[in-house]
This record gives structure tokens, sequence and C-alpha cells, in this order.
């Protein structure tokens, strides 16, 4: 989000210090995108596409920076150490306050493994370089953004980098390249903008996170800037003219924020349009959206606290989801926004405005900032280095052991691999026949306890697994956000059925996958034939599940006739909240107490009615793998025969964790979900089909 405000809003004067009128409509525009942001966190149905509130920042920062640094640079009085001391007394006050109450936060209520995961991000966002981190930490076990206390900070990230390079990016061609000055920016913004296009397909992670292609919404607004600069003063585009961008900027905001959702593929062209829309709003000076919506009292008044609510929403959403186990209903989500609203109006009043009107030479400010860095930067440093500081709630610490195991598979290819992992332990020798475990991240769940069973019968074991890829032939997994992921998965299935065909060593082979997932009502997976994958065109639920019948009998008929034995597994119920939010708010009382106010959930350790873990989708999964399994001569092995009983489900026994998460088995919970399968003696056979 943009952190950046005319020095008008700033201390009541009415100029900027761009040399230009303070503009209240740019203020409103900030209200625009911050009621977008936090409405889309909110989860309101009407703001599903709130998300590009932070496209819209980005544009105001870019041109407010761009007017501050341009004119001074022109007239040759630009001061890098006067620059940076106003960024640092806009910033750091509000978000060292948030980062030092959400520090107190934290270590009263997460686990040692939500710990050590918070310290990480508060590191990364003392460091402006929270961005970066959450770019390299996009793998499959961290999708839950909504988990991430200071997810906010990626955005302030970006413009902190950004801060950092462009003052001397604009100084040094403004010097060297002067006749070629709208030139060089304009295709810095262009390339920035053609590297987003493309990285969207095949690390869409990057496309979102990363400054190089953020930098073109950010310099679109700099263009816009440095234009003014140039002329003297706004474009003059008269009233009717004024009016028509108006609403036409307003238009390209408001249609993507109720039309967008978390499967369009964001960021990329479509950002065009919530961008072009801020840039419309800006040069629209003296229209009706500029001078009666925007400028009015209270768009003015919220964009002026718009930072503090920025950084104060998400934490409390995020703390709230946390020890509710994500189940925070709309109700109370919008009640914590309002929440979050009141402490930003007493952030901006008493932190804010007092911190930007001090007087302090800078030769004092800089070592003082420094200092509250270093200081608000260590202490998660340390507690990050120290696993969280385990020793505060031990009960908890072989609990998350197995749910740390299960996210450090090391035979688990990555989204962007197309080829198993061929290394120990993926693979192991032995002194006999080997068996093959196929499959997804349920694969590789399962897999550690399978691998135990098959060496203790002296047998070798191959683990050939992809997350979120499913083992199936001439069929493969479509992903919404991962546009090159199909491709990706239907190679490392070609790559490893073949190799288990042609491998005269491996005898067995079991396949495995969260069959499931894609037959979700609002799933953003689906199943394709390979055939038909330039059809972009919805497929309809039938034709859905029958893709995945169709793919696991191909599969199974190939290692048929290769002579493999299969077993197929029907996959482990999925519980509807994370079973580790159950045993961590029973074992941090003051977390528990939070739960009971922020969700109606009642958290237990007790078994769960079986009716309400099997979904339609389950059901229809099941059928389908059944159904192939016959047809292909395979055996089913039932995996939730032990996990259910009594028609009710488990997933804590005695103080044994069998799920590391909604659907992913523990290695103890493999290895009671294997207990007495009548398949695995079919595994374990070494002669006959």
């Amino acid at each position: 989000m943009a952190t950046t405000v005319l020095s008008a809003s700033q201390s009541g004067s009415p100029r900027s210090h761009s040399g230009g009128f303070y503009r209240p409509d740019v203020d409103g525009l900030r209200a625009v995108a911050i009621i977008s942001v936090v409405a889309f966190h909110t989860r309101l149905v009407f703001f599903r596409g709130g998300f590009i509130g932070v496209d819209v920042f980005l544009v105001i920062s870019g041109y407010l920076i761009g007017s501050l640094v341009y004119r001074d640079i022109r007239e040759y009085q630009f001061s890098f150490l006067r620059f940076y001391e106003r960024r640092l007394k806009r910033i750091l006050p509000a978000l060292l306050t948030l980062l030092f109450v959400c520090d107190i936060i934290a270590f009263a209520l997460l686990s040692p493994l939500e710990l050590r995961d918070y310290c990480a991000q508060a590191v990364a966002a003392v460091a402006s370089s929270s961005n970066i981190y959450y770019w390299l930490r996009s793998n499959y076990f961290n999708p839950v953004t909504a988990l991430k206390p200071l997810l906010m900070t990626w955005s302030l990230g970006i413009e902190e980098q950004f801060y950092l390079l462009f003052p001397l990016a604009l100084f040094l061609s403004h010097k060297f390249a002067k006749r070629y000055f709208a030139q060089v920016i304009s295709i810095a913004c262009l390339l920035s903008f053609i590297g987003r296009a493309v990285l969207v397909y095949s690390y869409p992670s990057a496309a979102f996170y990363l400054l190089p292609t953020r930098a073109w919404e950010l310099g679109l607004g700099v263009i816009i800037a440095i234009y003014e600069v140039e002329r003297g003063g706004p474009l003059k585009l008269g009233r009717a003219g004024a009016n028509l961008i108006g609403w036409l900027g307003l238009a390209l905001i408001l249609i993507p924020t109720i039309a967008f959702t978390e499967s369009t593929r964001f960021p990329g062209v479509t950002a065009l349009l919530p961008t072009v829309g801020a840039g419309c709003l800006i040069i629209s000076r003296g229209s009706f959206v500029n001078d009666r919506l925007l400028a009015s009292r209270p768009m003015v008044f919220i964009g002026l606290v718009s930072y503090s609510w920025y950084l104060w929403h998400w934490p409390l959403m995020s703390f709230a989801r946390i020890v509710s186990g994500g189940l925070v209903s709309i109700s109370r989500a919008a009640l914590i926004a309002i929440l979050s609203l009141g402490l930003a109006i007493l952030s901006h009043r008493f932190i804010e405005q007092p911190f930007r009107r001090s007087q302090a030479p800078a030769v004092r400010l800089f070592p003082s900032y420094a200092a509250l860095l270093l200081i608000l930067g260590l202490a998660p440093l340390v507690g990050y280095l120290h696993s969280g500081w385990p020793n505060r709630l031990p009960a908890l610490v072989n609990a998350e052991v197995s749910v740390r195991d299960v996210e450090k598979n090391p035979c688990l290819a990555s989204f962007e691999d197309a080829a198993p992992h061929w290394s120990p332990p993926c693979v192991v020798e032995g002194h006999g026949p080997k068996i093959a475990i196929l499959g997804d991240s349920h694969a590789a769940a399962l897999a550690p306890a399978m691998r135990e069973l098959a060496v203790s019968e002296g047998y070798g074991f191959e683990q050939l697994t992809k997350a979120s890829c499913p083992p199936l032939s001439a069929v493969t997994l479509r992903w919404t956000l991962r546009p090159t992921f199909e491709r990706a998965c239907a190679t490392f299935n070609r790559t490893a059925l073949e190799h288990v065909a042609n491998e005269r060593d491996i005898t067995a082979v079991v396949l495995v996958g969260f069959w499931s997932a894609p037959l979700g009502k609002d799933s953003r997976q689906s199943y394709r034939e390979i055939s038909k994958l330039e059809e972009q065109a919805n497929i309809s639920p039938t034709e859905n599940s029958g893709n995945l019948r169709l793919g696991l009998l191909n599969a199974i008929t190939l290692l048929r006739k290769s002579g493999k034995r299969v077993v197929v597994a029907a996959d482990v119920p999925a519980f509807e909240l994370d079973p580790m939010s159950s045993v961590r708010n029973l074992m941090i009382r003051q977390r528990g107490a939070l739960a009971t106010l922020v969700s109606s959930h009642v958290f237990s350790l007790d078994a769960v009615p079986e009716q309400t873990l099997i979904k339609p989708a389950y059901l229809t999964a099941d059928a389908e793998i059944k159904q192939a399994a016959q047809e292909g001569g395979a055996v089913v092995m039932d995996l939730k025969r032990n996990l259910c009983a009594s028609s009710s489900c488990r997933f804590w026994d005695n103080g044994v964790l069998y799920y590391s998460d909604q659907s992913h088995l523990t290695l103890a919970g493999a290895e009671y979900a294997l207990r007495g399968q009548d398949s695995i003696n079919l595994l374990l056979t070494q002669n006959g089909q």
C-alpha cells in the first residue's frame, strides 16, 4: 500500500512539497483503495476483487513521490538526506508501534512453530524485504496467506525498495540522459509491464511480490508527476473532458473490484484496469468525481488514516483467523475491520502526526530509528533462531514436530518441477524387488510410513511425488492460478509412469492423490484431458469427474500391462478445521479464550462425526476411483477405515497427532492408517499378479 501523502495532508499547509496545491481528491482516492482492500480481507461479497486497491496505492505513491523528487532535482534542490528523513518520519513510527504490539500478541498466542514463522516475518518487515520473503515462502505448504500476521508489509517492502532506488535512478537519468529522460522512464515502465505479463504465467508469485514487476504501476504515477512539473500545472482537459476521464477512471477501479476474484489471473494484463483507472483519476482534476465524491470530507478523512488502517486491519484479522482455525464469520471480520479503523484513527492522531511534525535534526533522527529497528529486529531474530522458544509450551513440541516433518518432505517435487527427485531418501535400494508410490502431497505424507514398511520387509522403495499432481495418464490437473502447472504435471506423470513401467525391479505400485480437491464446488482446479488443454472453456462437473476416472484408468492399465501390482488408495477424510488449531487452543489457555470470541466453533480433541467430513466431492471421487480400479484390475485401499470408526473420525489419540493439517497425515497417522490393511499383503507378495 502507498505510504506517501502530500505534505499538506501532513501538516495542514495549503501547499505540497511538490509545489502544487494540496489535493483532497488524492486523499479520497486513497480512501477508495483502502476501503477496497479492507472489504476484500473482510470477504464482503461485492469486494471479491478488492485486492486491486494495492495497485491503486502504488500509482498514487509513484505520483506523489515523483512530484516531490523530480521538482527538486529539476531545480537542483534535491537532498537525499532530506528525502529519507521525510520517509522515515512518515513510515516508521506507526509501523514500529504496530510491530511492537504484534510481537507481544504473537508471544502470547502462538505456538513454537507458529512463532518461529512469525519471527521470520518480523525480521523481513524490519529489513524492508517482506515482499522477497513471501515470494520465497510461496510453496505448497504455505498457501494460507490469511494466517500470516505481517503479510501486509509485502507492499511496504516494495515501496521502501522504491524509495531506496528511485531517487538515485531519477537523479542519474536526469543528469546523464536529460534529452531522453521521458523515453528512459517510459521504456523502463514498458519492460516492467511486459515482464509482469510474462511471469504471471510461469512464476505468478514473483510477478505479484517483486518490485521489478510492480515498477510500472509506480512508474505510471511518476510519468504523470513529471508531465505536470514540466508543464507547470495539470493537464488541461476542460470540464467535459475531466468529467469523462473521471467517470472512466472510477469505473476502471470499481468494475474489477466487483468482477475480479481470487481465481482471476492477476497480476498481469488485468492489472491495467485499476492502474489506468487510478491514473485517470489523478489527471481528472476538477471533475465531478474528484471534486464532489473523492474530495468529500468522509473520503478525505479515511484517506488521511489509510496508512494506519492498512497496518492495523490485517494483523488483527490474521490473529483472529489463526486462533479460530480460519473460521471467522464475515460479521466478526467486519467488527474487526471497524475496531482496526478506530486504532488507525488513534495511530494517526497520536503517532503519525506528532512524529511527522517533529523538528528533530537528522543527526539524531537516523541513529534513533536505527536503534529502534535493531531492537525490534533482534528480538524476533533470536526467537527464530531459538525455534519459537519451545520451552514455553513443551506439551506442543512433539505434535508440532510431526507437522514440520510433513512440510519438509524432501521428495515432494515443487510446482515448477517436471521430474521426480531421484536421490535418497526418495529412492532406497533393497536386496529384492521395489515398491513405488506415485502421487501428490497426500502420497508424500503416506510415503515415509510406506517406506519403513517396505524396507522392514526387505524391499526397495521409490517415492515419485509432486505437489498437487495426482497420478494420472493422458489427463492432467489444470490450476487457474498456475497456468504452466498443467504441462509440468503432465510431464512429471509421464516421466514417473514410464520409469515405473520400465523398471523391472519395481513389482508393486501405490497410487495416492487428493482425488476430491478438483471436484469441489469452488475449486480452482479441474481434471483435463491433455489432448484438450488448448480449450479454455469451463467443463461440467460430470466431465470433470469423468476425466479423473479416465486418467486413473489409463495409469492403472499402463502399469498392469507392464506386470505391476497396483493399489489405489481411497483418500483420507478432510477436516473442515485444522486439527492443530484444536490442539493449540486447548493447550494455550489465553488463545482458547480468544477463540471463543472470534469463532462459533467448539474446539475439542473428540472424534468428529463422519457425515460432516464426507462431502459430495469426496463421494464422487471415491466412486470414480473405485470404478477405475475395478475396470483396470487394481486393488483399492481404504485409508479412512482405521481413522473413522462408529461413524466418527479422529485426528488425535492419547497425545498422538494423526493429521498435520486438514487433510495431510503425519507419520503416526500414516502408520495408523496402513495398519492391518489387506492390500498391504498384495504389495508384499513377490509372485503372481
